[in-house]
């Protein structure tokens, strides 16, 4: 072989050793691109993914603030018209423990000085005519009265209907709302549940007794006109 020929050869060589590096440097260059591509579309996918997850969740956010508001606004409304019904229903009630109290006073007072009336001859006379012990009369006046089906059933109501509206003043919007009628809600109902309690088991000497039920008949009076200013300030 000549001395041009092997240079021939070499160059043809060469030239062949050059084009396949060219082609796999090709091909690497091009499997690069493909992985970079890859990633870049995990990441648009991912990215994706996290948007939707945040959009969904802030909407259920929203969702959620809607339905409490809307929530709020109707236990607003409720017990506002629980007050108005829990003010209306104990007035009958009360003017019942009121004529009670009138009725126990008078019985333990009689049977005291034995003194006859036929408001309280019923509880303070024996058959015989003769004046029983003042406690006897007086437990004889409250078991009639206190005790009585209508007395219980005007009682079991004004607990159920205080139970509810107790239940509507935890919301902390509704008590901050009407922070007035709920303290004077609770101490007009206080007052009644007081009275309640001292005609049921009345203790103590006359004078106590007396006192206290005048007390408590106060109270009454004073938180009934207070909610009452309230209720009406509500309204107009």
């Amino acid at each position: 072989m000549t001395y041009a020929e092997k240079i021939t050869y070499l160059t043809g060589n060469f030239i062949e050793l050059a084009q396949f590096c060219l082609k796999n440097a090709c091909r690497l260059v091009s499997l690069i691109n493909r992985k970079e591509e890859t990633k870049l579309d995990a990441g648009a996918c991912f990215s994706l993914a996290e948007a939707e997850a945040k959009k969904k969740a802030a909407e259920e956010k929203k969702k959620k603030e809607i339905a409490e508001q809307k929530q709020r606004r109707q236990n607003k409304r409720d017990f506002v018209k629980l007050t108005g019904d829990l003010f209306d229903s104990t007035d009958k009630f009360v003017t019942n423990l009121s004529n009670i109290s009138i009725k126990a006073t008078h019985t333990w007072s009689n049977a005291i000085w034995k003194e006859k009336s036929k408001e309280t001859n019923k509880w303070t006379l024996k058959k015989n005519g003769k004046f029983r012990d003042f406690s006897d009369a007086v437990d004889l006046c409250i078991s009639d009265t206190v005790y009585s089906t209508k007395t219980a059933n005007q009682y079991e109501k004004f607990k159920e209907t205080y139970s509810k509206w107790e239940k509507l003043k935890s919301d902390d919007y509704v008590y901050n709302e009407y922070k007035d009628i709920c303290e004077d809600t609770e101490n007009y109902c206080n007052a009644i549940h007081s009275l309640y309690s001292l005609l049921a088991s009345p203790t103590g000497n006359y004078d106590n007794f007396s006192t206290s039920i005048t007390n408590a008949e106060n109270d009454i009076k004073i938180y009934a006109e207070s909610l009452s200013s309230d209720m009406f300030k509500l309204y107009h």
